[in-house]
């Protein structure tokens, strides 16, 4: 359900209603509202749409975490500024920030000091539209509020349409998954290795749960595949080919195969607050995660069919 608001568009379900004015404490529960998608005038719409309904699609996967607020900027200054205004009236509302003019300030910023602000998805969409002529910057997005505003707040260039447009939001609502499962109000906590894991873990991990998620939601037909097919396997196939680094979202794709897929998220993130990183995956596993990655090491080496044979099989 996608609304015309003059200087927004706002998108939420049709079946779900919109979280309260005055938020419950919901933190790490599955909440039975919408997430809300709010646009700026310069996105179309059918942009907005592919953002709503692909988070809808990420939470019948994993689980409905909310509350979710998914901003989305154009290239536009005047729409920027139009979308910045809803924002920081809506913080000031929600006791997030004490000062209209401060947030707005932040937002607005082109200085390295608010990075990730919407100015700087702005920008980002910018160069997308100038991409035709050679200065292509690329689609960005990020999980950037703060745990103490207790909603699992997004912000994002325009995310174009197509499969990895849909990709992008299932990764960037995987990190709500992630720090649903983290109480804290503790910043540096939340940040800290210990329940972080390896610095591939978070970003390899998001991946590899969107792009098999993504899979099952277009066969199932839970979410229009649009116009560009998404193949799973062709996608995972390339990853292996990249040069340079090791494709770390095979890591995760050898540890569903080994025990499957379903204790990454039932008791693996469970246990990470507690227990931290290496001691929940000994847990959800049975080994620890170093001796693991040398299994990963070695499969690495094997021949490309049988590392394609471990994905999961479909009809």
């Amino acid at each position: 359900l996608c609304e015309d608001k003059d200087t927004y568009t706002y998108c939420r379900s049709s079946e779900l209603p919109a979280p309260p004015p005055k938020l419950p404490d919901t933190w790490g529960g599955i909440v039975s509202f919408s997430p809300e998608v709010f646009c700026s005038i310069d996105v179309s719409a059918e942009e907005c749409e592919l953002v709503i309904s692909s988070l809808l699609s990420a939470m019948m996967a994993w689980g409905n975490y909310g509350p979710v607020e998914y901003w989305v900027l154009g290239p536009e200054v005047e729409a920027l500024e139009k979308l910045a205004n809803v924002n920081c009236q809506r913080r000031v509302d929600r006791g997030d920030y004490s000062d209209m003019d401060e947030c707005l300030e932040i937002q607005l910023s082109k200085t390295g000091e608010h990075t990730h602000k919407f100015e700087y998805y702005r920008a980002v969409s910018a160069g997308e539209v100038k991409s035709a002529r050679g200065n292509t910057i690329g689609r960005s997005a990020g999980r950037n509020g703060n745990r103490h505003w207790g909603i699992h707040y997004f912000t994002s260039s325009f995310p174009g349409l197509g499969w990895g447009s849909q990709k992008l939001v299932f990764h960037e609502y995987f990190h709500a998954v992630q720090h649903a499962h983290l109480q804290t109000k503790d910043y540096d906590e939340r940040g800290s290795t210990r329940v972080r894991g390896p610095r591939f873990h978070i970003e390899s991990s998001a991946d590899y749960m969107a792009f098999t998620a993504l899979d099952q939601a277009h066969r199932s037909g839970d979410l229009d595949v649009g116009s560009t097919p998404y193949s799973y396997e062709e996608t995972m196939e390339g990853i292996l080919k990249i040069p340079g680094r090791p494709p770390y979202i095979w890591f995760y794709a050898l540890l569903a195969h080994k025990f499957g897929h379903e204790v990454f998220l039932d008791v693996f993130y469970p246990n990470v607050e507690e227990l931290g990183w290496e001691g929940a995956f000994v847990k959800a596993y049975g080994i620890s995660g170093r001796e693991f990655h040398t299994e990963f090491v070695a499969f690495l080496d094997l021949p490309l069919d049988q590392q394609l044979a471990i994905l999961p099989k479909v009809d």
